[in-house]
């Protein structure tokens, strides 16, 4: 369950980074579509929040110890920061954000292969739970740039 346990710390990482970044996107936002997307993103905040601890609960459960310092988180994610920037259209905005979900994808990508070969079915689980949610964010973010579902 070893590489379980790395994987899974590396997804939460990369997870505390997406939050940041979608808050940093929340904050920084202006534009036409301000007053509709702005709302949206604090459900965002509220999924990540909620699979951030889901994350590092499966972790527990399966005898790991999740990152829990600042400095651990960034010192592991593979999502690179961004400062913020007002001057940042919402196009520019959503981009980075689906960026960070592509990221996102690719870790529990990973995980689910881990935990398959470590034969850890809860993992794959709730793995599995959170990809769909990533797609699901993908389809939306890119419905509202007008582009194809499948871009990243």
């Amino acid at each position: 369950m070893k590489q379980t346990q790395l994987s899974l710390n590396q997804l939460l990482a990369d997870l505390n980074q997406m939050l940041m970044l979608t808050y940093q996107v929340h904050w920084y936002m202006r534009g036409q579509r301000f007053l509709y997307l702005h709302p949206l993103l604090d459900g965002s905040i509220a999924a990540y929040q909620k699979e951030i601890d889901a994350v590092a609960e499966q972790l527990i459960i399966i005898g790991g110890s999740p990152y829990s310092t600042l400095q651990e988180l960034a010192d592991n994610t593979q999502i690179r920061p961004e400062p913020g920037d007002f001057n940042r259209s919402i196009d520019e905005q959503l981009k980075l954000l689906r960026s960070g979900i592509h990221q996102l994808e690719l870790q529990v990508d990973k995980v689910i292969l881990v935990a398959e070969n470590e034969e850890v079915q809860p993992v794959i689980d709730m793995a599995g739970e959170l990809k769909s949610h990533l797609q699901k964010e993908l389809w939306m973010i890119n419905a509202e740039l007008g582009e194809d579902p499948s871009a990243s």
